[in-house]
């Protein structure tokens, strides 16, 4: 009898530590699924976090920016891009047959919807080409669709811009649009945003006003010329009641 209870308990005590070695094992399963649970929770966080940071730093820069050099693009180019700061009025809709020496670049790249440009044209015409393009700078207005005011673009011909210029933005909102006679029968369209001297990628500093960088910075918008703007009113420094259309 006693020989039986002897067997007996060591067969418990073998089932008791069975049963505990396999709860021993089973919770060091469980520790294992955990672990491997907060660490896959913690890659998912740290991989949306990178995620998130690329696509804020996407949208904070624009992103890549485009850039055309082909001028058979010219037309589809500057008609793509709606959301210049600018109506591009002293560019020529197309670039006619006659033309040659033709280089052309647009560079393009939309942070915050503040549109980096800098936009390069030029082009020798024909004697008849030419001045039919003399003409249109020397009449073009803009109309605007709200108002009666027309204006007309500015002409410079000795100051601060190297050759005579028909100006459309001269340093408004970090901007500058243009076109300058810059040879025989040759005209060079520049438009520029957001864009130092020192940063242009194609614009050569022969081509831009003396003042080109300190205009951005330091002139009141008030006094800076847009084309695009119908109406100024400057309240305690503050301009107010203008429309833009572009």
């Amino acid at each position: 009898m006693f020989g039986a209870l002897v067997v007996v308990y060591m067969l418990y005590g073998i089932t008791a530590r069975g049963e505990a070695i396999r709860e021993k094992e089973q919770m060091k399963g469980r520790w294992k699924v955990l672990i491997g649970m907060i660490i896959g929770v913690v890659i998912s966080l740290i991989t949306l976090c990178t995620v998130a940071i690329i696509l804020f730093f996407i949208f904070i820069s624009g992103g890549s920016a485009e850039i055309v050099k082909d001028s058979n693009k010219y037309e589809e180019t500057i008609a793509g891009y709606h959301n210049l700061h600018s109506g591009l009025i002293t560019f020529p809709e197309i670039i006619p047959q006659s033309a040659r020496d033709i280089d052309f670049y647009s560079y393009y790249r939309e942070p915050l919807g503040a549109p980096v440009v800098e936009i390069f044209l030029q082009c020798t015409y024909n004697e008849e080409d030419y001045h039919a393009e003399l003409q249109r700078l020397e009449h073009a207005q803009k109309t605007f669709k709200y108002g009666t005011k027309v204006t007309n673009l500015m002409k410079e011909e000795d100051g601060r811009y190297p050759y005579t210029a028909y100006i459309a933005i001269d340093g408004f909102e970090n901007s500058y649009e243009y076109a300058m006679l810059t040879g025989e029968r040759q005209i060079t369209y520049i438009h520029t945003a957001y864009k130092e001297s020192g940063d242009l990628k194609k614009i050569s500093t022969s081509f831009i006003p003396s003042d080109f960088d300190s205009r951005m910075y330091e002139l009141n918008e008030a006094e800076a010329f847009n084309i695009y703007l119908e109406d100024i009113t400057v309240v305690d420094g503050e301009i107010w009641g203008w429309y833009c259309d572009y």
